[in-house]
């Protein structure tokens, strides 16, 4: 493999800050840094339009591509595919022309033309395109094949364009080259002087090695020079937030959340901020904004298709610290018909259940049914080795909040622990819905095994089988909330 540091050496001083198609160049990727998009496409394809025959054209497409991907524009960008590909039919630089084209295919998840364009284009170490292409494209499929890591690294052409420069830092940075990784900053740094590039880079450096207060320099010094990009505002707030300095981080989050309302990770740690600062005391000005936060926070990554396991997380850790009885909650919801439900855990999974801190499983995340609704009960159970065709209780939690859409699971439900039985409770006979247990009959949800729901007789049978064996305090919660004592 090439030494990066030679590769350095070897570069052409082609584009320097006072040739005046570099500052042209610099001044479109100025608009795309401070998020300006549509000036910067009007600045692009003016330049085109104006300069079609231009050696350098290439630059300007691939701005024209990271700019329409960076709006998430895909009509655009296929309409910019076909049009790359008219360019490139008589074009003597084909080979350039079909690596933009394939950098297009990778924004829209076009795989089966990205493995075609990729046999075919595999090698052109005269095309740094070309390589751009492959790289980026075995990271997303082979992630594992660290030869293509740095497939820039073996251009044999002059590497101008400032987007080589980003994938090969990124490159550097996701194997580990740190000496390598700072050599190409610090040229980025001559050839790019306005770049986010240096200091963006070196902070997540010193992120990965933990080392926060120096990646504050940096991050601070993004947020000062492009104020229009939430990332970088976000960055800075994150930063702050891990030196425990939440007014200031409470202050940029703000900052994201102005240029974007319904950015779901902003709003997000908004909430945990104001939490934090509101020192339990639920009658704070900060826990008021946090418990608001949350709520927009949840609706936000719903809205977008996302799972909100680690806000719903948060949240009830929120609750959970809470100086007000949530009792009250409880009983004042028992007019609302409940459902009961029994799941019947693998032996690893029960040993999990056993073995963690009651801070570890205080709260489950679990693919379940949609039809389970808040307030709902769930009876963790286990097989019991000595009474055959009988179970043993383990544990018992409480629906939290209404089902959540996840992409993966397809229905995700919040449990809360209500009690878990050190020496589990050997349960008396029961039916399941009219069915033998051994049916093995599932909720709505293909994903989930082993989830049964109970009907009254199955749900006192469990109540019962509680007071029988002397947990009085936790039957008689049961009965208050549920149900009258059998």
């Amino acid at each position: 493999m090439i030494d990066v540091l030679n590769l350095l050496k070897n570069q052409p001083s082609l584009y320097l800050p006072e040739d005046e198609q570099f500052v042209l160049y610099q001044e479109g990727l100025q608009l795309l840094w401070n998020r300006e998009y549509e000036k910067c496409l009007d600045y692009v394809t003016a330049f085109i339009v104006e300069d079609w025959d231009n050696a350098n054209v290439f630059l300007w497409y691939r701005l024209w591509i990271e700019v329409l991907s960076e709006q998430k524009d895909f009509d655009s960008l296929k309409l910019l595919k076909t049009h790359i590909l008219n360019r490139g039919v008589e074009s003597e630089e084909q080979i350039s022309w079909q690596a933009l084209r394939g950098l297009i295919h990778l924004e829209l998840d076009e795989w089966e033309a990205c493995e075609l364009l990729a046999l075919c284009l595999d090698k052109n170490f005269d095309c740094a395109y070309c390589l751009e292409f492959i790289q980026r494209y075995h990271l997303r499929v082979t992630s594992e094949d660290e030869g293509y890591y740095l497939n820039l690294e073996h251009s044999e052409e002059d590497l101008n364009d400032y987007f080589h420069w980003l994938n090969l830092a990124r490159a550097y940075l996701l194997c580990g080259g740190e000496d390598e990784l700072v050599s190409i900053l610090k040229y980025s740094k001559k050839l790019f002087p306005d770049s986010p590039l240096h200091d963006e880079f070196l902070a997540y450096l010193y992120l990965d090695d933990y080392r926060v207060a120096e990646a504050k320099t940096y991050t601070s010094q993004l947020k000062t020079q492009f104020p229009n990009n939430s990332d970088y505002s976000y960055l800075h707030g994150y930063v702050l937030r891990n030196l425990n300095d939440f007014k200031g981080a409470i202050k940029s989050f703000q900052h994201v959340n102005t240029l974007d309302p319904n950015d779901p990770d902003a709003l997000s740690e908004l909430a945990y901020c104001h939490f934090i600062k509101s020192e339990d005391d639920v009658f704070s000005f900060h826990w008021e904004k946090a418990s608001s936060y949350y709520k927009m926070a949840i609706e936000a990554y719903q809205l977008l298709g996302l799972p909100i396991s680690d806000v719903l997380y948060k949240k009830l850790q929120q609750e959970k610290t809470s100086k007000v009885e949530s009792r009250q909650e409880s009983i004042e919801s028992s007019t609302v018909p409940h459902k009961f439900w029994l799941v019947n855990q693998s032996q690893r999974r029960t040993f999990e259940m056993t073995s963690g801190t009651e801070d570890d499983i205080q709260v489950l995340f679990r693919p379940m049914s949609s039809k389970l609704k808040h307030f709902d009960l769930v009876f963790f159970v286990a097989d019991d080795p000595i009474h055959a065709d009988t179970w043993r209780l383990k544990s018992i939690y409480q629906v939290v909040m209404d089902p959540a859409w996840h992409p993966y699971d397809g229905s995700q439900v919040a449990l809360n622990l209500i009690k878990r039985f050190d020496f589990p409770i050997l349960l008396g006979q029961m039916s399941l819905q009219g069915k033998d247990r051994r049916s093995k009959k599932r909720t709505d949800d293909p994903t989930n095994f082993w989830v049964f729901e109970l009907d009254e007789l199955g749900f006192d049978t469990i109540r019962s089988s509680i007071k029988e064996w002397g947990s009085m305090e936790i039957e008689q919660d049961l009965s208050e909330v549920y149900g009258k004592t059998s």
